[in-house]
């Protein structure tokens, strides 16, 4: 069993698995959000405003209180003027998906 099949069948069969792996999404989606804002050598206010969105939207995204999804990064990363290299997923790490900011 390769580690895409592992991966799909533990997630739908163990809960567990599921819910932490959701959690460390959710961590490395808020980490990347507050690299792209300290990239952007914007404040906060001013980067949410080039985005079109409001500041607490931002800091939701960023505290983890929301989920951001890949538009939404792709979209902050865009208005901060800053590029993002297309994910990459390191299998040596349970499947660690690593953006890199340019």
């Amino acid at each position: 069993m390769n580690y895409k099949d592992f991966h799909n069948k533990q997630m739908l069969n163990d809960p567990e698995y599921r819910r932490l792996w959701n959690e460390d999404f959710e961590y490395e989606m808020s980490l990347l959000v507050t690299d792209i804002i300290l990239a952007s050598k914007m404040t906060r206010t001013q980067l949410a405003k080039k985005m079109g969105t409001q500041q607490p939207s931002l800091s939701r995204a960023e505290s983890g209180k929301a989920v951001p999804s890949w538009k939404y990064v792709r979209k902050l990363a865009k208005a901060a003027g800053v590029t993002l290299s297309p994910p990459t997923v390191d299998r040596r790490t349970a499947g660690t998906v690593y953006v890199e900011i340019k």
